[in-house]
């Protein structure tokens, strides 16, 4: 069924480009989720000097 798909978006198919950015999950109309966090751990004593 995607491959199908596929071949119609290439072929210009707007409805089958569509289809497959919602499944992908990049259609501009889906809420867009980031992680930009970042998490440093840092073991192995108390006493850091640095």
């Amino acid at each position: 069924m995607l491959a199908a798909q596929k071949k119609l978006a290439q072929k210009g198919n707007l409805n089958s480009l569509e289809f497959i950015m919602k499944m992908l999950g990049q259609h501009p109309d889906q809420e867009q989720q980031e992680d930009n966090s970042i998490q440093i751990t840092i073991g192995g004593g108390d006493d850091y000097t640095g």
